[in-house]
């Protein structure tokens, strides 16, 4: 086999690890060319990576790359990118031939374009061309969808049968349809045609349908009555929040220590499943030598799981639970390889160690996560930037202090209270003298004065407890 037909094997095998190496060695050998990027593409679709697929198309198609199947793929890439009008565009660009068989694809593309655009009439069109050519379960799905959208039930009910005979997992979308149209009674059809041997997961997707819905009264009396069979977390933990909502203090007591002593299932996330329990502990105003065991118990339940350490601090750090966040910060190490999630828990961490004024930690951790320049809302990163100030102010860097709130010390009431904080602790622990102090302090005065100073009040108190410049004030 040629090194084309290998790679062709691979994606059609969908060994998608092998397709990639091997498409590298193409390149390597053969450079960007057709085969290349139609390749390359179509593995990057089928990994559900339509941004890299579009960037990897427009290169394309800036290297003269055009006709038919380069249509054709934009068309893919553009439909997976939610952009029906382009994809349309691209598609039109394709000369359909007198045998549709040749055309499937591009059929299929325009059927699933106009179902998106509510073109219903047009999707079916592309579904029936389809079907002329050949029996397909899932187009005889989405041609039902279609059929079923502008009221012809009658063939919709034919269509979405034939496609769950041929392949029974087909049922498990359109009850996912009929979720979305609220209907239970088809719903109810096709839920029973649904092959799968595990009864728990039934029972929780029924339910689903009622939360969907907003049909939470039945949802509620679904769970009551089918709880005792199959008693999963997750449906003690929607049960627990009906019971909250109702108010009713006994039985969200009973369900709170069921789920407490409840081993974990399949049914919940871990993460889902220790936030709750340490939730429901909190709420109950467990000791804190209690939580603190339990924390290190659902650490080491999850191998230090990464999403289980930050639904346990999220829950510690919004219910005002300082001590044992810290407890959790101090004693198991985190990383986690998105930035994104580095910087909420720097944040998080940060939070809790002002909160128990322990100034060096939060020190550190602001000085190791730089996260406070990547907020784009200004309001809250100057909010950031204070508990930086305050941490280094707290931990004795007064210099750094200063570096921080200067810039913005003339602006704001709050940076100018820190910056001369800093400044005259350096004064009286070092004997330093900083000669623009007073410049700065009249120039803020003024802009009082004018009414163009925001947050006066923390300046203010600031100056009446730094006794050089107000005896200054005075004489003055």
């Amino acid at each position: 086999m040629t090194l084309q037909e290998e790679i062709i094997q691979c994606i059609q095998d969908l060994n998608v690890s092998d397709a990639f190496s091997k498409i590298k060695q193409y390149e390597e050998h053969y450079g960007r060319d057709e085969f290349y990027y139609l390749s390359m593409s179509d593995l990057l679709i089928y990994e559900e990576m339509p941004e890299e697929a579009m960037i990897l198309m427009n290169e394309a198609e800036s290297e003269g790359y055009t006709g038919p199947l380069f249509y054709e793929r934009m068309g893919d890439v553009l439909y997976a990118l939610e952009r029906y009008d382009e994809a349309l565009d691209y598609l039109n660009r394709c000369d359909l031939g007198e045998d549709a068989l040749d055309d499937l694809h591009i059929l299929y593309l325009y059927g699933k374009i106009y179902l998106k655009k509510c073109k219903y009439k047009e999707a079916i069109q592309a579904f029936e061309d389809i079907l002329l050519e050949m029996d397909m379960p899932t187009i005889y799905n989405l041609a039902a969808e279609a059929y079923w959208k502008i009221g012809n039930e009658k063939r919709a009910i034919e269509y979405f049968d034939r496609a769950c005979k041929a392949d029974s997992n087909l049922a498990y979308e359109v009850c996912n349809f009929f979720e979305n149209e609220k209907n239970e009674e088809m719903f109810k059809r096709y839920f029973q045609q649904i092959d799968d041997p595990d009864s728990d997961f039934k029972i929780y997707r029924y339910v689903q349908f009622y939360v969907q819905t907003d049909q939470d009264q039945k949802a509620k009396a679904y769970i009551e009555a089918n709880i005792d069979a199959h008693p999963m977390n997750i449906l003690y933990s929607q049960l627990l929040s009906y019971y909250e909502e109702d108010n009713d203090l006994k039985r969200m007591k009973k369900i709170e220590s069921l789920l407490l002593k409840a081993d974990p299932d399949e049914s919940m996330d871990p993460a889902d499943f220790c936030e709750l329990r340490l939730l429901i502990m909190v709420k109950r105003q467990y000791a804190s030598a209690t939580i603190k065991k339990y924390i290190k118990q659902y650490m080491q339940e999850n191998d230090n799981d990464k999403d289980v350490y930050v639904a346990m601090a999220r829950v510690l750090v919004r219910m005002d639970r300082p001590n044992e966040a810290a407890y959790l910060f101090r004693n198991f190490p985190f990383y986690a390889e998105d930035k994104e999630t580095n910087d909420f828990v720097a944040h998080l961490q940060a939070t809790t160690y002002m909160v128990m004024e322990d100034y060096q930690q939060a020190y550190k951790v602001f000085k190791n996560n730089p996260f406070i320049n990547e907020n784009d809302d200004e309001e809250e990163k100057d909010l950031y930037w204070l508990q930086y100030a305050a941490a280094c102010f707290g931990a004795g860097h007064f210099r750094e202090v200063i570096d921080i709130t200067k810039p913005k010390a003339l602006i704001d009431g709050r940076f100018a209270s820190f910056y001369l904080m800093s400044i005259n602790m350096l004064e009286e622990l070092e004997g330093e003298q900083f000669a623009d102090t007073r410049e700065v302090i009249e120039e803020i005065l003024r802009k009082i004065d004018n009414d163009g100073y925001l947050n006066a009040e923390s300046f203010l108190r600031t100056v009446d407890l730094i006794d050089p410049y107000v005896d200054d004030q005075e004489d003055d």
